[in-house]
């Protein structure tokens, strides 16, 4: 496995020397030169037969070649819901790729990178059993809730925003039952997704709750694999 000096160009004594791990191959360049396969400037690189540890290699300030990063995508759409998830090419990448999200025209989607091609499956097929399901509830004109369901079990509500649309807007960008011209502009797939890598679960605890409520045990919920 290759390791890129950023700080300097690899000389004696520059590297550690793991028992057991011998080095292959050391390259130092002319200059400092830009390399895609860690994004960023270095002087050289140092490849050995097996990858060194993470206190090594940050201690000899070394930087990792990119790894493969392998995406799930769920998506879900803006009128009527429904969860589908699928794979994708895998990316190159010194550490894991930040969660994606899209608004496209029918449909909302949310992508998240998993370290190999068999924990991304396993994620992808998880999502797949997974049946979430919503229902409008209107307190009033101007008042609402949406109520969330996986495979036919409550978990929990979320507070809908009843609007009242402006004169000649699409009546496509709005959801729910209109009542005296008020109605949801929250898309159906937000509820959907909105359990699905949350960016604020640590604050929430939505994962935690769906594990209450399922009965299941963290591990068995797809946010654990990203532990």
């Amino acid at each position: 496995m290759k390791y890129y000096s950023t700080q300097r160009p690899i000389t004696p004594g520059s590297f550690p020397k793991p028992e057991g791990n011998a080095v292959v191959e050391i390259v130092n360049y002319d200059s400092p030169t830009e390399c895609k396969e860690i994004s960023r400037t270095a002087w050289g690189y140092i490849e050995y037969e097996r990858p060194l540890s993470e206190n090594d290699a940050k201690r000899w300030e070394l930087t990792p070649e990119g790894v493969f990063w392998y995406p799930v995508t769920v998506s879900s759409r803006k009128h009527g819901g429904g969860l589908w998830a699928s794979s994708g090419n895998a990316v190159r990448s010194v550490q894991r790729p930040d969660d994606a999200k899209g608004d496209m025209q029918e449909t909302q989607f949310r992508t998240r990178y998993f370290r190999s091609w068999e924990e991304a499956l396993r994620v992808r097929n998880v999502i797949r059993g997974l049946a979430i399901t919503t229902e409008r509830v209107r307190q009033s004109a101007t008042q609402g809730e949406v109520r969330v369901f996986i495979n036919g079990t409550y978990i929990l509500n979320f507070g809908d925003s009843i609007v009242l649309p402006p004169k000649g807007s699409a009546p496509e960008d709005y959801y729910g039952d209109n009542i005296g011209g008020w109605r949801s502009d929250t898309p159906d797939s937000a509820f959907v997704l909105g359990l699905i890598w949350h960016p604020f679960d640590y604050n929430y605890h939505y994962s935690d709750m769906v594990c209450r409520k399922l009965g299941i045990q963290p591990e068995q919920w797809i946010e654990e694999v990203n532990k």
